[in-house]
């Protein structure tokens, strides 16, 4: 995915400072809209990543979801609807209320049962907190359709987005990571797991580089977060995770932490049944944490996961553990 052109879409994007209030860092698409063969390419490159997912509307956000949602939408043969601020659509709509970086603020879709019971691709040309995406996804699912998925330009990994749409698979082109612009990114899951009796943290021990103690996890495939995090638990160590038990945790997006290329990390806290947890073999063996113990030393976890292992307590209050 890091073609020439997608490298060109990326150094187009242009940071503006303190806008649309201070201290907020606001990536404008318009050069990136000004090559028309730019253009193109992106939707080439969402097209190829959505064309055999039965896609039947794609939805896009007021208002630069109106630039690339209806090109999606004619490459796959797909209606597009409208997303927008309040007061805009004509009729009957139905609406729902989000948190910005920088506030609050509503959309509406019209509600005319057009949507019900069609496969509809939400499109942003950002992703951010993930606010916008999460109401919008909210309101396909009250008109009686179905959510497919989310797809973007640019993603801001570190003010973690897609945790509001974990359900979802979520596709972007451009990732900003401190500060700059970068493709060919590639999103995992970790998963911090505790026993079903709340009584050991269960990490892994890698005997591939790089060596040492590390979270379970892998990489999100055509799936959602909550899906992928699910699957590499059960691929990794065999475990199952109790339902209803898994919270958001962090983002790990500092550069260089994996050897292996540039990753951004999804961690989520889980409970799972891990009587019978075991390695994959030649790759991993199974580490046990009990709470009389305590962590690990963050100097022995590897991939940057010391941080958010050692985190665990600010977080274990909100999950219902003792901490």
């Amino acid at each position: 995915m890091s073609s020439e052109l997608l490298k060109r879409a990326a150094a187009l994007l242009r940071p503006v400072p303190d806008f649309p209030i201070p201290d907020i860092l606001y990536w404008d698409i318009a050069p990136v809209l000004r090559d028309h063969e730019v253009v193109a390419h992106l939707i080439d490159l969402m097209y190829e990543r959505w064309k055999d997912e039965g896609i039947n509307v794609v939805a896009g956000f007021d208002a630069r979801g109106f630039i690339f949602g209806p090109l999606l939408a004619q490459r796959l043969g797909a209606a597009f609807e409208q997303i927008r601020k309040p007061g805009k659509l004509p009729g009957e709509t139905i609406s729902e209320t989000y948190g910005l970086e920088y506030g609050t603020d509503e959309i509406e879709m019209i509600d005319d049962g057009f949507i019900a019971e069609k496969r509809v691709l939400l499109m942003d040309d950002l992703l951010a907190t993930g606010g916008t995406a999460g109401a919008g996804a909210k309101l396909i699912k009250r008109l009686g359709g179905v959510v497919a998925g989310f797809t973007c330009v640019t993603e801001l990994p570190e003010l973690g987005g897609r945790a509001q749409l974990m359900d979802y698979p979520v596709y972007s082109l451009v990732s900003i990571i401190d500060g700059k612009a970068h493709v060919g990114v590639d999103y995992c899951v970790d998963l911090l797991t505790f026993s079903a009796d709340e009584s050991e943290l269960l990490l892994v021990r890698r005997l591939d580089e790089p060596i040492g103690l590390a979270m379970p996890g892998g990489h999100i495939e055509l799936e959602g977060l909550l899906a992928a995090g699910l699957r590499e638990l059960e691929e990794e160590t065999g475990c199952t995770v109790v339902p209803g038990s898994i919270l958001f945790h962090s983002v790990l997006t500092e550069l260089g932490r994996d050897p292996r290329g540039t990753k951004v990390s999804y961690v989520l806290l889980v409970i799972a049944d891990t009587k019978n947890a075991r390695g994959e073999t030649g790759k991993t063996e199974i580490a046990r944490f009990p709470r009389e113990v305590g962590l690990p030393d963050r100097s022995l976890l590897v991939l940057g996961h010391g941080d958010a292992v050692h985190k665990i307590p600010d977080v274990l209050k909100s999950f219902g553990l003792a901490g």
